[in-house]
């Protein structure tokens, strides 16, 4: 007996121990099959590369290649994390408010100014041609 259910709708597993919370909240899809727990194994885990969790025709699941905008929004989402983690790091270093105030000097403002041109060539990188983007370097 299997320990699993698998929905095509939701892309998801079921632990069977759980079956009847599902079904008193009313989250269980009307699509489950059982699969086996190495089925829930190999397809719980991480995808390969380039790879996303989809369905074969019968409802099991199975890696497919990633479309066009899952690698397009990939891309957006990476880019939006290097800027993210940029700006906190130079918030960190208050250099900013520094640079405000005319108190940026010496290698703290040459480094900004590298922290910048970083920023600067995040934002001008065309997500549409992924997977073939080339990340500009993190300042050293």
């Amino acid at each position: 007996m299997s320990n699993y259910f698998f929905s095509k709708t939701t892309l998801a597993f079921y632990p069977v121990l759980l079956l009847d919370d599902f079904k008193k909240a009313g989250t269980l899809p009307d699509d489950v099959i059982s699969v086996s727990d190495a089925i829930r194994d190999t397809f719980n885990a991480s995808p390969p590369a380039g790879k996303v969790l989809a369905t074969d025709d019968t409802g099991m699941p199975t890696w497919k290649d990633k479309s066009k905008s899952d690698l397009v929004s990939d891309a957006e989402w990476l880019r939006a994390e290097k800027i993210k983690s940029a700006n906190q790091y130079m918030n960190d270093k208050q250099w900013p408010g520094k640079a405000v105030l005319g108190r940026l000097k010496g290698d703290d403002l040459i480094q900004y100014g590298l922290w910048l041109d970083y920023l600067d060539a995040l934002i001008a990188i065309d997500t549409s041609i992924a997977p073939d983007v080339s990340w500009p370097a993190i300042p050293a």
